[in-house]
């Protein structure tokens, strides 16, 4: 069921995922922007551009017109949530009520605190600890108490960290930071798990469930499970594997000196903030996503990974990496990897 989507944030990791799921998938995208500038999909005879600022409402209202769904692939730097988010997050709501769009929301795991269990599940029990989880979970009821009392439809896609070709996060900007220098920069202990998001994959997913909008309630929560990588060693050592490199090193993130230096410096304040991420294993069950899209693939680990560190300038140059292709849900790469379908 493709129509018309205005995708805010297009030039952003989630959002410009988006915007290529649902180009592929038969739908005209207008992206928004706050000022002219190149975009990718630039060329794409169902692709366009419109000027105006994801926190005024007024623009995102008239740039919603006739659209079919909003994507809210709104972001800033970490600082800047409380300021922004409540503006971006109103913006679109009034833009859904002036067009009846569903939004697309992509919800992330700072919700859930430390003592909210390992599984996290569409109804679990969200008890924030961070300042920006307590936000999410804020911005999130809202959402469903505009839908409901309007008359549009909200969807929430949750996932755990982002990776891919040219995604800002964790991966770039602390893991491979230094990994020209043979080093694998890693936050948490090597022998806990972590739970990561192939943006094209969560994007393909996000496209799906829009396809399907009309059949749900006003306001929907799926999981998406992801990779989920069993220890922190596992991950250092896909590194290795697709790299094809034996001299990789491991340091630890020195949470410490981060924590003095976030004295000065909000941004790294609130990266401290989210340390127990680390600390804690966990995984979101997908049951109901895959109940809904159970035609949904994955991009096997070391093809994803791969990926992202070739747009990184990282190559392998001796054999071949894992077969490229796509990986049903309910199968393992080697066991340490696991892409089947959560519990």
């Amino acid at each position: 069921m493709a129509g018309k989507a205005l995708v805010i944030g297009a030039g952003g990791g989630f959002g410009g995922a988006m915007t290529t799921s649902l180009l592929e998938a038969g739908w005209t995208v207008t992206a928004l922007a706050r000022r002219p500038r190149q975009f990718r999909f630039d060329g794409h005879q169902r692709f366009s551009v419109v000027e105006g600022d994801a926190l005024d409402s007024s623009a995102v209202t008239a740039a919603a017109r006739s659209m079919d769904v909003i994507v809210q692939g709104f972001n800033a730097p970490y600082q800047k949530w409380r300021r922004q988010w409540p503006a971006a997050n109103a913006a679109a709501m009034r833009g859904a009520r002036s067009s009846g769009a569903t939004i697309l929301f992509p919800g992330n795991i700072y919700n859930y605190g430390p003592e909210d269990g390992r599984i996290f599940r569409e109804d679990s029990p969200q008890r924030p600890v961070t300042r920006k989880g307590r936000l999410r979970k804020e911005l999130e009821l809202r959402l469903a108490e505009d839908a409901a009392a309007s008359g549009y439809r909200v969807i929430v896609l949750r996932a755990g960290d982002y990776f891919a070709p040219h995604a800002n996060g964790w991966m770039p900007e602390l893991i491979l930071k230094s990994l020209a220098k043979g080093i694998v920069t890693y936050p948490g202990p090597l022998d806990i798990g972590h739970s990561w998001a192939y943006l094209p994959d969560l994007a393909r997913a996000g496209a799906g469930l829009l396809d399907r909008r009309a059949a749900f309630a006003p306001f929907e929560v799926f999981h998406f499970r992801g990779h989920v990588v069993a220890s922190g060693q596992i991950f250092v050592d896909a590194i290795s594997r697709v790299l094809e490199r034996r001299d990789l090193r491991v340091k630890s993130l020195p949470w410490p000196l981060l924590r003095l230096a976030a004295l000065a410096a909000p941004g790294l304040r609130e990266v401290v903030e989210i340390k127990y991420l680390w600390e804690v294993a966990h995984e979101l069950d997908e049951s109901n996503l895959c109940k809904v899209l159970p035609g949904l693939t994955q991009t096997p680990f070391d093809e994803a990974l791969g990926a992202t560190l070739a747009s990184l300038g990282f190559e392998a140059t001796g054999a071949p990496r894992a077969p490229s292709g796509s990986q049903d849900r309910g199968t393992q790469t080697s066991g340490d990897v696991s892409v089947s379908t959560a519990r």
